[in-house]
């Protein structure tokens, strides 16, 4: 009889197999180029990292407006998959310009050969196998071996995952990041330098996991263990000190731009985004229905479409539908690239979501002390990112939800998990 650990595995190591002979096969997007435009600073962080330092002559300059826009994580994981197929900053100088047609970008160099793009998206896809597993190992502390395998397996076959998460682009570094900080939240009482260090990689993926930030120091303070007042007291500010410090060091670590001037740096980087989200939203209202800047309502109806029931978004914007239509198409046709997705299996995969939230909540009184603790952050953690994408999103960008996907998907999988002993305890299954 085989074990559980040798089943465990299997099913793992087959669905890990799964993410990696369709990256070629993804529909691209112009995004792709210029993120592997911006990995260029991986060679620059290797030779001159302080000519990244935000300065007053680099204002309106690409690059600095570029390390002011977006977080440096993927741009380095891009660059050292690129690196490692053999194919230096050269090749990827040339940015995507929007308001040229395709056989113009084409014409310009900026459409990455394959031999660049393909090892990039690598990278990114390497990441969200690992984050399956990172996920596995949250299920696994929060009730066991099946219900890490039920995470894992939809995490690893989630739709949004296999789109926006294998491409050379931000979402598989987050995808992996947060899952990496809901693992160190979840353990941050005894390792606060593993949260630290976690919830600082998922910042410095995407700029809207900063609410996982708090949630770690509160992890940090909210011990799973019983214990006398006065040595609590000492260790929570010791832990404090180690998070707080391991979380900042990584922070300015992979933050160049921070060097020169932390807070005139950030206020640029604010001020970019804002002026961005100013031409986002302009550009959406000549191609949406929707009510823009989003807000209420319309931001939780938004959310819950992209998270469950729209279909894919191979492109916010439509200027090069006709250029993508035969590999979206093509893309399509895998009947593993939709699952749970729709008004049928995505409203199901929503109500899993929530019922496993209601699970967990009624398990509260009968769970132990840790048990209270992993829950209770989960929520609190879910909760906050949902209400930062909620106030911060105005147009339903559908890759600008991704954070909360590895959250949802524990939830889902609770559910399943509880089902499945409910399922276990009924009468048919006795006397069967």
């Amino acid at each position: 009889m085989r074990s559980p650990k040798a089943i465990s595995a299997a099913v793992l190591v087959l669905l890990l197999a799964l993410l990696f002979p369709g990256v070629g096969q993804v529909p691209f997007h112009p995004d792709e180029s210029s993120l592997l435009f911006q990995s260029r600073d991986l060679e620059l962080y290797l030779s001159d990292p302080r000519s990244m330092a935000w300065s007053e002559a680099g204002r309106g300059q690409p690059a600095q407006e570029y390390r002011a826009l977006n977080a440096p994580l993927s741009k380095y994981v891009l660059g050292i998959g690129r690196r490692l197929a053999g194919h230096g900053a050269d090749e990827v100088g040339v940015d995507w310009d929007w308001s040229q047609s395709w056989e113009e970008n084409r014409s310009r160099g900026a459409l990455p050969a394959t031999e660049v793009l393909l090892p990039a998206r690598l990278a990114s896809t390497a990441l969200v196998a690992a984050a399956v597993l990172l996920i596995y190992l949250c299920g696994l502390r929060l009730g066991g071996r099946l219900l890490g395998l039920i995470s894992a397996l939809m995490l690893g076959l989630n739709a949004l995952v296999l789109l926006h998460g294998r491409r050379a682009m931000s979402e598989g570094t987050l995808v992996f990041a947060v899952c990496l900080a809901v693992w160190g939240i979840l353990q941050a009482d005894r390792r606060p330098w593993l949260a630290g260090l976690a919830t600082a990689l998922a910042f410095s993926a995407k700029h809207t996991a900063l609410p996982l930030i708090p949630l770690g120091w509160l992890a940090v303070l909210w011990s799973g263990e019983t214990s006398d007042p006065a040595p609590i007291a000492r260790r929570a500010a010791l832990n404090s000190a180690v998070y707080l410090g391991s979380t900042a060091l990584v922070v300015m670590a992979l933050n160049p731009l921070l060097w020169s001037n932390p807070l005139v740096s950030s206020l640029e980087a604010l001020r970019a985004r804002q002026a961005l989200v100013q031409e986002q939203i302009q550009a959406q209202a000549a191609h949406s229905a929707l009510r823009l800047p989003m807000t209420g309502v319309d931001s939780l109806s938004a959310l819950i479409a992209q998270l469950y029931l729209t279909p894919l978004q191979f492109e916010e914007l439509p200027n090069y539908a006709e250029d993508l239509s035969p590999s979206v198409a093509e893309y399509l046709d895998n009947p593993l690239h939709g699952l749970l997705r729709g008004w049928i299996s995505g409203a199901l995969l929503l109500a899993l979501t929530l019922a496993g939230m209601f699970f967990a909540l009624a398990r509260l009184p009968s769970a132990s002390r840790r048990g209270r603790r992993d829950i209770g952050l989960l929520i609190l953690t879910t909760l906050a990112q949902a209400v930062v994408l909620l106030l911060s999103l105005p147009f339903p960008y559908q890759r600008y939800y991704m954070p909360l996907v590895p959250l949802c998907v524990l939830w889902a999988a609770f559910a399943v998990y509880q089902l499945t002993l409910l399922m276990k305890r009924l009468p048919f299954r006795r006397a069967a």
